[in-house]
């Protein structure tokens, strides 16, 4: 194949997961305010895992209204701007994860969601990552040159205060080792359409969610 060839030729990924990331570049009085709301709260006991709070509607707070209406912002654009849906989506659970030196999480995923997101309030951007993987089983195994988004299994995003990602809810993905002593913390939620959708014996409207 000739170089004027490759250049012609045009890739479709199909059927992609579809991953919105944005850095939201927050105030520093608003970054000050999330921050604080996340120490006021109670965490449930882990040793080497990830904690989360006790609270799973951190979100319903008056301190961080601004930052639920920055994030339905975002979440509409994700999924009407990018995806094209007619639906309206609405977040359902919201908490806080802190993340000590040597912490981490497995890979999981989430129930009882369409599309799930984390927002960073304090992180390492040197060393601090989300990673995705793909536990499709691949039929063949072979080793790429390089990897990128068309052949790899696993894509790690570097994360940093104010970095908003947001992805549908039944991709894997693990908090890596916190390898610094200073803690990372952020603010995970789900997200659910409302409304009517679907078609005939699959229809579903959901009025309204907790």
């Amino acid at each position: 194949m000739t170089k004027k060839e490759i250049e012609k030729a045009i890739i479709y990924p199909l059927f992609s997961k579809v991953v919105y990331t944005l850095n939201t570049v927050p105030g520093e009085k608003e970054m000050e305010l999330i921050l604080k709301e996340s120490k006021n709260k109670k965490y449930e006991n882990t040793s080497k895992a990830s904690s989360m709070s006790e609270d799973i509607y951190v979100l319903d707070s008056k301190n961080l209204k601004s930052l639920k209406k920055m994030l339905e912002q975002q979440i509409k654009n994700y999924t009407v701007s990018f995806l094209n849906y007619k639906n309206d989506f609405k977040i359902t659970t919201s908490w806080f994860t802190n993340t000590k030196k040597e912490g981490y999480s497995e890979f999981h995923y989430h129930s009882n969601a369409m599309f799930s997101g984390c927002f960073y309030i304090k992180a390492n951007p040197k060393t601090d990552k989300i990673s995705f993987s793909n536990f499709n089983t691949p039929t063949w195994l072979l080793e790429p040159k390089e990897h990128n988004i068309y052949n790899g299994g696993e894509m790690n995003f570097e994360v940093y205060p104010g970095f908003l990602i947001l992805f549908p809810a039944e991709m894997y993905h693990r908090v890596k080792i916190n390898v610094n002593s200073e803690e990372r913390i952020s603010l995970a939620f789900n997200v659910i359409p409302v409304e009517k959708f679907g078609y005939k014996d699959s229809t579903l409207n959901i009025i309204k969610c907790k």
